[in-house]
């Protein structure tokens, strides 16, 4: 590709609706050829379903280890894996499990907001009833500290991250327009850092004061999306890409393409590329580097509808794009190696492999590089939500009313 899509922004272009730290330095960018498939980086996405390391799908089968049962509707549930733990968030409830199926601690969460895992520390965050993000212990449920954002309840935590002492919260509060104002809503994306590791540590919860610093874009955009990337926070809204350094929320860069473009699914890979889903000459899949270097540009397969996943990058480079009711993988430059259509789809992972774990019409089933289908695993009632697998291979699926864990058979 020898179009130069994406221009250098100045300070003047971010624009009075932007409220940063600092401002962006001057950046130089341009398109480059895609990458081949063979050695294309791999990445686990944010915000999209991976597989981890050495968990491998290839011609294997599982057999039912355990099942329980969860409490109230898990209309969109999901499985967030750990070592010898499994945490399930089904609507408004969180549960933990241990490696037999027992139920470790639960208790309530906020639906809609993120739910993280932080490994190093051996905990997960989430946002309870009241509005506070509380960091929780993943060997027994209970709190270690808890934050209340400075944008309070309205605030929508879209995503959650730890960063050594301090904690990020991203996500947005709408206010919308009046009856009679032409204007389209207005969304306030706020981003806030809050060091959590200065305050003593007490036997109860600690409440952990304000935030260190904050950062708000006010734009008129129907939405702004997050991804983490690293040390750096990528903010996608309408014709703009800005990144932020975790470490003080300071802009490192900020991107506009000439064109307009409106994000509609963001995710980022281990490499800290950015791959979005985009409405531009059409419905477009990008991939674009930190650096501004857009590496793929490709139209939507279509076919795909009108609602997606973030898309989620495998170990060869492919990308995979689910939606309601298809799945599809992009060959690193943009061509289509297989589509799926007509099932309905409840969320997919990319494993180490290379393979994909879809639910599929209610069972979760595994497709190959060729896109060929085969079911693995179903339950006593329809699956929900996208499977989960853990380093040892173990699968997770959930239907409304159950958590399902099934083993790898040898062999």
């Amino acid at each position: 590709m020898s179009e130069a899509a994406w221009s250098a922004p100045s300070d003047e272009l971010l624009g009075p609706d932007l409220e940063v730290l600092a401002t962006a330095a001057p950046l130089e960018v341009r398109d480059v050829p895609a990458p081949a498939e063979a050695g294309g980086a791999s990445g686990r996405p944010s915000g999209a379903a991976a597989g981890p390391p050495g968990a491998r799908v290839d011609g294997r089968t599982w057999r039912l280890a355990w099942r329980a049962a969860l409490g109230g509707g898990a209309g969109g549930a999901r499985v967030l894996v750990a070592p010898g733990r499994a945490l399930v968030v089904a609507g408004d409830r969180w549960a933990l499990f241990d490696p037999e199926g027992a139920v470790v601690a639960e208790l309530g969460t906020s639906p809609g907001d993120d739910v993280a895992l932080d490994l190093a520390r051996g905990q997960f965050l989430h946002v309870d009833g009241l509005g506070f993000v509380v960091a929780r212990d993943l060997a027994d449920g209970q709190s270690a500290w808890r934050v209340l954002p400075a944008g309070g309840r309205a605030f929508r935590a879209a995503l959650l991250a730890r960063l050594d002492g301090r904690v990020a919260l991203a996500g947005p509060q709408r206010r919308v327009a009046g009856a009679h104002d032409p204007a389209p809503p207005v969304t306030l994306a706020q981003v806030e850092l809050h060091a959590v590791d200065a305050a003593p540590a007490v036997d109860v919860d600690r409440v952990v004061e304000g935030p260190t610093c904050r950062a708000r874009a006010l734009r008129r955009a129907p939405e702004t999306l997050f991804a983490r990337c690293g040390e750096v926070l990528a903010l996608a809204s309408r014709d703009r890409v800005l990144l932020l350094d975790l470490a003080d929320l300071r802009p490192r860069r900020a991107l506009a393409a000439p064109g307009p473009f409106v994000p509609l699914a963001l995710a980022a890979d281990e490499a800290g590329r950015l791959l979005l889903v985009v409405e531009a000459a059409g419905l477009e899949v990008w991939g674009l580097t930190q650096g501004g270097e857009r590496f793929l540009r490709a139209p939507l397969p279509p076919g795909l509808g009108s609602t997606w996943s973030p898309p989620a990058a495998g170990p060869d480079g492919r990308l995979l794009l689910a939606a309601e009711r298809a799945l599809a993988v992009l060959a690193p430059d943009g061509r289509v190696a297989w589509g799926r259509f007509g099932s309905t789809v409840d969320g997919a992972l990319v494993a180490a492999c290379g393979a994909v774990l879809a639910t599929l019409d209610g069972a979760v089933c595994a497709l190959d590089r060729l896109g060929n289908v085969r079911e693995v695993a179903r339950g006593d009632e329809p699956f929900v939500g996208p499977p989960a697998l853990d380093p040892t291979g173990r699968l997770y699926a959930c239907s409304a009313r159950a958590v399902y864990a099934f083993d790898p058979v040898p062999g």
